[in-house]
């Protein structure tokens, strides 16, 4: 299945991914009322990225499907799918 995301589903994906596996992080920034900010900007960074390893993949030969897969591996766990506060106790 290709990887094909729009910023609203990053969005989401990054208030759910936070709210759930970085619940400090989450709540201090609808304190500071910098959650939507940091939202919108970790869903524009990772849509970017993503577009742009996935066209650097196509001129390198990739299939679409496999270029968008890759593409969102290299680029999901930047600014969205970040390491939880237990991963973080243990691994530093």
């Amino acid at each position: 299945m290709a990887v094909e995301l729009t910023l609203e589903q990053l969005k989401e994906m990054a208030r759910s991914h936070w709210k759930k596996h970085l619940p400090r992080f989450y709540r201090n920034l609808r304190k500071s009322g910098e959650l939507e900010k940091r939202v919108e900007n970790a869903a524009k960074f990772t849509f970017d990225a993503f577009n742009l390893e996935k066209e650097k993949l196509l001129k390198n030969g990739w299939r679409p499907q496999e270029a968008s897969e890759v593409a969102w591996e290299l680029v999901r766990e930047e600014w969205i799918l970040l390491r939880s506060e237990e991963q973080e106790r243990i691994f530093g």
